[in-house]
């Protein structure tokens, strides 16, 4: 029976089948990570039928290469699997390298489980039958990339990918590599104590090393993913922290000036008295105008509202934004202060930025409005901006700063201040205005 299985079996994967399953992974990565602007519709058709073109014929045409070129052949795929993902997915060549290895190693599984059922097929039929290999390759083609593909979509749902540095894929790439060589050392290197001599320890062993170098991997990738985790938890409760002590600086600030206020005023009528018409006038003209500075900047109803809008009016002098708002701050009185200081901290921070960006200075507006729809609390933010909105899979905009690992925290603060009493908030772009629309349930006994 076993001399029956190794005359109908062969441990080396066909080339064709391997190619197809390097092509299918990369095909899997265009629906699973964030794609170039560019690549869509028929573009990405295009992409990927040239790439199984240049896959399927480079590995068929080496198929009969001597056996001390077969490693660098498979190194060949490999760098042509990272070109095509450097080409077509928008992630940092850390990150771009990480996830080629993690394809080739889903690859190199399901070619050797496709091959390990086919040469299997064969021993117990005795006959080979084409379309039952085409049959079971597609099968388990199927069964490998989809239930790959689930379980990433299931544990990447409301997250978005990491920006990975050298040092997260350092250990990916020795890891592909360990798990590639041991799982075909018996196949280029049958006498050694780690390698098996029989064909169907041979296929048996290198399904299970493939399998297990892929649970490693994606391991690795949820400890990273929860180190991430742990880090935005840090790096926003910094931030309400942050945006509270800002309130708190902004109240004593806001408190002294409106003594001063109070006294120049005063002063003012003091002055009124004054005999000489003219130094009179002169006089009480000069105070008005240093009185500018002074005075508070909105009544909106919400003391906190009219605190943050007051702190952050100098900014938006200095970014010679133009700065309108409409809100009822009454309908805020059910929100705690801390979430207050960081819905409209971050959102205006993040407003007046992005319009101070804007080359036109005339341009350069942000508007606000608090109001009330139905029994919902409606917040808009909208600034005007000069760059386009790419949102990311957790409904996120991606940040326009090089340092993608400091920021985007504040629209993550922003959607967990909203989350707590059960509010939404969406992001979108139109007419050259970006627009941060929060809803918010008002409770019952809310006015």
């Amino acid at each position: 029976m076993l001399e029956k299985y190794l005359l109908t079996a062969s441990s080396d994967i066909p080339r064709l089948i391997t190619a197809l399953a390097e092509w299918m992974s990369c095909v899997l990565s265009l629906f699973l990570l964030p794609r170039r602007p560019w690549v869509k519709g028929w573009r990405m058709a295009a992409c990927a039928g040239f790439l199984l073109l240049v896959l399927t014929s480079f590995l068929i045409l080496t198929e009969g290469s001597v056996l001390l070129l077969w490693f660098p052949c498979m190194v060949a795929a490999f760098l042509i699997m990272c070109l095509f993902m450097m080409i077509v997915l928008d992630l940092g060549f850390p990150g771009i390298v990480y996830r080629t290895c993690t394809g080739f190693l889903l690859a190199e599984l399901a070619a050797s489980l496709a091959w390990q059922i086919c040469s299997y097929a064969r021993f117990i039929s005795g006959i080979d039958s084409l379309p039952l290999e085409i049959f079971i390759i597609l099968a388990v083609f199927l069964l490998v990339f989809g239930v790959f593909s689930r379980i990433i979509l299931q544990y990447m749902k409301g997250r978005s990918p990491i920006e990975l540095t050298w040092k997260d894929t350092a250990p990916q790439i020795i890891l592909t590599l360990i798990i590639f060589v041991f799982s075909n050392l018996s196949f280029i290197m049958p006498r050694t104590p780690f390698t098996s001599q029989t064909l169907i320890d041979i296929h048996n062993l290198r399904t299970i090393i493939d399998l297990g170098g892929l649970a490693i991997g994606f391991a690795v990738m949820t400890r990273l993913y929860d180190l991430r985790a742990e880090r935005e938890l840090i790096e926003i409760g910094n931030i309400l922290k942050g945006q509270y002590e800002t309130y708190r600086s902004y109240q004593e600030s806001i408190d002294l000036i409106n003594m001063k206020y109070h006294d120049l005023k005063h002063q003012l009528d003091g002055l009124r008295g004054e005999t000489d018409p003219e130094k009179r006038r002169e006089w009480i003209d000069a105070m008005d105008r240093e009185l500018q500075d002074y005075r508070p900047e909105r009544q909106t109803g919400s003391p906190v509202l009219d605190t943050i809008l007051s702190g952050k009016m100098v900014r938006i002098r200095n970014s010679r934004v133009t700065f309108t708002c409409v809100a009822d701050g009454r309908l805020l009185d059910f929100i705690h202060v801390i979430d207050l200081c960081t819905i409209f901290g971050n959102a205006l921070d993040n407003a007046i930025e992005a319009a101070a960006l804007v080359k036109d200075p005339e341009r350069r507006m942000v508007h606000m409005s608090v109001s009330r729809k139905k029994n919902f609390l409606m917040i808009t933010l909208r600034n005007t901006t000069d760059g386009e909105l790419e949102l990311l899979p957790d409904g996120n905009p991606a940040t326009t700063k090089a340092d993608t690992f400091s920021h985007g925290y504040g629209i993550k603060s922003i959607r967990q201040a909203v989350a707590k009493y059960d509010g939404t908030a969406e992001f979108g772009i139109r007419d050259g205005f970006f627009t941060l629309q929060i809803m918010i349930p008002i409770p019952r006994d809310g006015k």
